[in-house]
């Protein structure tokens, strides 16, 4: 009998300890992000909106980047929006004519978008813009909202 109890006094502390470091590791394993690369690239939405384009960084699926950075420049004039740390970023540009900047991080990945922005209103209702892209000979003209997903860099290049 005094086999027995001492068996089960032994056995009870045991069992608990493992199902608590049990059920760590799945708290751990379930808090951490899913490793998702396509959802992790970076989407840069141009639109047009009062007057001003809104241009908006955001994940392709739901993640967090480390950074994100959109630097534009007018009539010579630069200006930075930063985040650390964000899931989106936007800013409003007032100026019909800019170059743009963006620069994303995430982990090990480098995302960078760089372009010029020319707006041309037709009408209230019909905006367009033109966007020369970095490498690109000519602009191409965009209906708004234009969405285009940014190119991923290796971080030794930058």
């Amino acid at each position: 009998m005094h086999d027995s109890v001492f068996g089960y006094v032994l056995f009870v502390p045991v069992a608990i300890i493992v199902l608590l470091i049990l059920a760590m590791v799945a708290l751990e394993y379930t808090e951490q992000d899913p490793r998702n690369p396509i959802g992790a690239i970076p989407k840069v939405v141009l639109d047009y909106v009062d007057n001003s384009t809104l241009v908006t960084v955001v994940p392709v699926g739901v993640h967090r980047y480390d950074s994100i950075h959109i630097n534009y420049t007018v009539d010579e004039e630069d200006f930075f929006v930063n985040a650390t740390n964000r899931y989106t970023l936007d800013t409003n540009i007032s100026d019909p004519l800019f170059t743009l900047n963006i620069t994303v991080i995430t982990e090990g990945d480098h995302y960078m978008y760089n372009c010029t922005v020319r707006v041309a209103i037709e009408t209230p209702d019909t905006v367009y813009l033109w966007v020369l892209e970095e490498g690109d000979d000519e602009a191409e003209r965009h209906r708004v909202p234009y969405t285009l997903l940014a190119e991923w860099r290796d971080m030794s290049e930058a």
